[in-house]
């Protein structure tokens, strides 16, 4: 595999080696304390601030719920007036912090976007009252680029007495402004987007903020270097980045791909794409498998985020790959039609769960046999990660020879211990759910009580195979390898585990366990009474079944 490729800029940047390098020597030469203050108004100056309260903290997200909290105790208490609005797409750290001031009874107000992720200013005009407190959005989108209007946005919100809270993370070093020409009340952004050699999350107000512990002077000094050096890189963006951005959306285009955002205001280092059919975070994960890190902007869209440092070998070795991660992605088993049912004299039960465009969809089908409720075949369909892929795949393995009370009582334990990828919860949830809808369709078809529960043969007619005792030892090990697979190894794979027919001597039948039955105290208890009974049962009321304990765990 070639050397990694980053292409996910706003979520991650490489420390820059004459920043870490600085970092140490500011570390040692100021260790107990330093110009602080200079460097806060070296920073507010760069920004185009002629001053600000500054608060660093150790993250994004942290800035972020600092930031809301902070406004929460020093405002919306104080005020009464307790609604935030935010566009319902911006990034999670924001959105995640307004869903936790509902606690305190805070109205988090998720305002709607145009289709090219863009906040119209009469929205907002339509959305803000009397409570109204607070707008929190980031100057433009971290995965899109799509770049608000914000002056407008501002100009609203001061004419109604609103506070405004502005990310500018992902415009530094792409656009050239002066924060002094906005009226925003808060500032913040990711130093750690910077080059820093550490996560950085940074808050600039008008407005007092909390006290915490004061951050060393190697990081504020450290921080308007950085900012100095990426203010520098703002026409090497817009000449140099954006052809490669174009080059590679162009490219994804002819491969099929529809280019959402590309008709509107956008950083030019930003390129989303999306593929009819085919759920973003599927194309990431085979895209990492190559060794290359995109970023997610929805179940439908997958975002190209390039940094300085992207080379155009690096956009050519995307656009290589990206053929056959397609055609993997794109190939699919057609599901069972009612001709294939009827041609092979099945019924055919199929449940459609979820719905594609809210980002998840599972059809479950199944050819079930309509003389005694036994799955032959069972296929799947899904829009969604690749876990739910995974998920669906375990399920239709594990489904085959079951019938249908078997697969209503096959656990989500069991579909885990068959994925190769580490299982989401509702993915789990959404396959069982669709197994448990499609058997709805054949609960009418008889089935035998051996099927549901390991049978209790105390009572009823016992049976002879024809011609048993005539067979060759070969043939009659056959036989009850017939009635294992048919009649025993559904049931104990319910629980993960498996059984085996080794050998069989004068009616004597040494069987092996694998699986969870080998650590299972029911291996020597229950569970050989239940096989020891459908073997007489089905074959001779004279057979002895034994357990090779050489393999039993204890």
């Amino acid at each position: 595999m070639a050397d990694w490729i980053f292409l996910d800029h706003h979520t991650r940047t490489r420390p820059s080696p004459v920043l870490t390098e600085q970092f140490a020597k500011e570390t040692l030469r100021h260790w107990l304390m330093g110009p602080t203050k200079k460097a806060e108004d070296e920073i507010c100056a760069i920004l185009g601030l002629p001053m600000a309260n500054i608060r660093l903290k150790a993250n994004r997200v942290e800035t972020h719920i600092h930031l809301l909290f902070t406004h929460y105790i020093d405002s919306m208490r104080k005020t009464g007036r307790t609604q935030i609005l935010t566009p319902k797409n911006e990034q999670e750290s924001l959105l995640g912090g307004i869903r936790r001031l509902a606690t305190f009874e805070v109205q988090g107000v998720f305002l709607p976007v145009t289709a090219k992720g863009e906040l119209i200013p009469a929205v907002l005009e339509e959305k803000v009252c009397a409570r109204s407190s607070l707008l929190s959005l980031s100057w433009a989108h971290p995965q899109t680029g799509v770049i608000q209007p914000i002056a407008d946005l501002i100009r609203i919100c001061k004419e109604n007495e609103i506070m405004v809270h502005l990310d500018i993370s992902a415009v530094i070093g792409k656009l050239d402004f002066q924060l002094a020409d906005l009226d925003a009340d808060f500032i913040t952004f990711d130093g750690g987007l910077l080059g820093m050699p550490l996560p950085l999350g940074v808050i600039l107000s008008k407005h007092p903020l909390w006290h915490t512990q004061e951050a060393p002077f190697a990081q504020y000094s450290n921080l308007a270097a950085a900012l100095r050096a990426t203010f520098d890189k703002v026409e090497n963006y817009a000449i140099k980045t954006s052809p490669v951005r174009d080059l590679l959306e162009a490219k994804l285009e002819e491969m099929g791909a529809t280019i959402p955002f590309r008709d509107t205001m956008r950083l030019p280092n930003v390129a989303t794409c999306q593929f009819e059919g085919i759920h973003s975070e599927q194309i990431l994960h085979e895209l990492k498998k190559e060794g290359i890190f995109a970023s997610k902007v929805d179940p439908f869209s997958v975002s190209f985020v390039l940094s300085d440092e992207t080379k155009k070998t690096e956009i050519d070795r995307v656009i290589e790959i990206f053929p056959a991660l397609l055609e993997k992605l794109q190939k699919r088993k057609k599901l069972f039609t009612k001709e294939d049912a009827k041609a092979k004299n099945m019924r055919l039960c199929q449940k459609t769960l979820g719905k594609k465009e809210e980002g998840k969809e599972l059809i479950l089908a199944l050819l079930i046999d309509e003389e005694d409720g036994v799955i032959a075949d069972a296929r799947f369909s899904a829009f969604g990660p690749p876990t739910l892929h995974d998920a669906s795949e375990a399920a239709c393995n594990e489904l085959l020879r079951k019938n249908y009370m078997q697969a209503r009582r096959m656990s989500a334990d069991l579909i885990e211990k068959k994925m190769s990828l580490v299982p989401n919860n509702s993915d789990l949830n959404l396959v069982i759910d669709a197994i448990d809808e499609a058997t709805k369709d054949c609960m009418d078809i008889p089935i035998e009580d051996i099927y549901v529960a390991p049978p209790d043969m105390a009572e009823g007619k016992r049976t002879i195979y024809p011609g048993w005792e005539s067979l060759t030892n070969a043939q009659k090990k056959a036989v009850i390898a017939e009635v294992i697979e048919r009649d025993i190894r559904p049931y104990v794979e319910l629980d993960d585990g498996g059984v085996e027919v080794v050998k069989i001597e004068d009616n004597r039948v040494t069987i092996t366990y694998s699986g969870n039955c080998t650590s299972c105290f029911s291996a020597t208890g229950t569970t050989l009474d239940a096989i020891s009974g459908i073997l007489r049962h089905k074959i001779h009321p004279d057979l002895m079944v034994i357990p090779d304990i050489s393999l039993l765990h204890n």
